[in-house]
């Protein structure tokens, strides 16, 4: 299982609304592309959002389904790039002082990629959702504060 963590000055709840944001997804997941659309029920468990993933010419359509939404704590995804296959993503948020610490870990679950070498896959998968978090961390940070919350110093 690939695992990358990020601390977010922000809070498990600023956090949350941008991982239950379909359209925050384009802007910090990496290999992201296009949205194009999203099921009227979003974020109901079991709603997905379509987008498109790679670099042209090379531009694959697929969605996105939401299987846990547990506010400011956890958001599960099963994350689908076909032909490749099917991967969990969960994203962890845990409250460190004022912020957030986020874990995501990714587990392929069925098509090629879930039969090639973890040793191999893991570290490449790892890297991308370092990379990923990093984007995340700089998209909530941008946000503005509510009025209400305390600013670090």
């Amino acid at each position: 299982m690939s695992r990358a963590e990020v601390d977010v000055d922000r809070s498990p709840a600023d956090v949350f609304r941008v991982l239950v944001d379909p359209g925050a997804y384009v802007q910090w997941v990496v290999g992201a592309r296009r949205l194009r659309g999203v099921d009227p029920a979003w974020p109901a468990p079991g709603t997905r959002f379509y987008h498109e993933v790679g670099v042209w010419p090379l531009v694959l359509r697929d969605n996105t389904k939401l299987l846990e939404a547990v506010p400011d704590e956890r958001v599960v995804l099963e994350a689908r790039i076909r032909p490749a296959g099917v991967a969990t993503v969960t994203l962890e948020l845990e409250p460190r002082g004022i912020g957030t610490h986020v874990t995501m870990c990714e587990e392929p679950a069925c098509g090629p990629i879930s039969r090639l070498p973890r040793p191999v896959t893991d570290p490449l998968v790892t890297l991308r959702n370092a990379w990923g978090l990093r984007r995340l961390k700089r998209l909530v940070e941008r946000q503005r504060r509510p009025a209400s919350a305390p600013v670090a110093g």
